[in-house]
């Protein structure tokens, strides 16, 4: 019973999966979520597109609610600034467990790149 109650969630996932625009990337890496009211959330991912992420936490600091942008930070060895790497986001979904983020164009990476 325990097994097809494991591949149903794999259907129903995998379902789900050809529904997005992007497929999603089990990874957990340490991340850091800073609102654009200076809040931190700190917590680790639970999967990542490239056109969002699934951030797990239980911190619920002020303003972190859906429409709120900010900046996550993929701490890819934590504590060296160097090492991160950074994403403009929008707040999609606030749950019990986490928090599902909107990745965002950077327009001034853009604009740098064109030359404006």
């Amino acid at each position: 019973m325990r097994f097809v109650q494991k591949f149903s969630n794999k259907e129903e996932w995998s379902r789900r999966q050809e529904r997005r625009r992007a497929p999603r990337f089990e990874i957990h890496p340490l991340v850091k979520l800073t609102l654009a009211n200076g809040a931190v959330v700190n917590g680790h991912l639970a999967d990542m597109s490239v056109c969002g992420a699934l951030m797990e936490t239980k911190e619920r600091p002020f303003g972190l609610t859906p429409g709120e942008e900010g900046v996550l930070s993929l701490l890819v060895s934590p504590g060296s600034p160097e090492a991160e790497h950074r994403f403009l986001c929008l707040v999609v979904r606030v749950s019990q467990s986490g928090v599902a983020l909107r990745l965002l164009p950077d327009v001034t990476a853009e604009q740098q790149a064109a030359g404006a």
